[in-house]
């Protein structure tokens, strides 16, 4: 029996192999030879599983701790740069700023009054952002 990641060795591992895949996965759906739903929601399997493992604290550590054993701060292994980078956020939250929360539902209240295209306590019309819709597909592996 195949243990679990050697069964993601049919995969595409390069752009050029990415590329090929896809277009032949493309050609293959719109030939209405498969169900697109059914793709769909296997796809949707399929990123839930891979980024559950990206996800994973004790995976990232051996990841990390293997990238580590590469002291430059971008190398090339395995087809692909890799950066070591780090990423800081803030949670502002947790000051209990009176100054911030006011700011912050300030910004709430005023997004509201552009989205209507009105302010309500001047009577001003104001210029409404623009909008984007996107349809998607919310899936629930059960």
């Amino acid at each position: 029996m195949e243990n679990a990641l050697s069964q993601l060795s049919t995969l595409p591992a390069t752009k050029a192999q990415q590329t090929d895949f896809f277009r032949k996965a493309k050609d293959e759906l719109l030939s209405g030879n498969y169900n697109p739903l059914q793709v769909r929601i296997f796809f949707k399997s399929i990123i839930d599983t891979l980024q559950n493992l990206m996800d994973d604290k004790e995976i990232k550590e051996i990841i990390m701790d293997e990238a580590d054993k590469y002291h430059e701060k971008s190398f090339e292994y395995s087809g692909a740069k890799v950066t070591k980078s780090k990423k800081t956020t803030w949670d502002y939250k947790v000051c209990n700023d009176s100054v911030w929360n006011s700011l912050k539902e300030q910004t709430k209240i005023r997004e509201a009054q552009l989205q209507s295209g009105l302010d309500a306590s001047t009577g001003e019309t104001l210029r409404k952002p623009d909008q984007k819709v996107s349809e998607f597909l919310q899936i629930e592996i059960l």
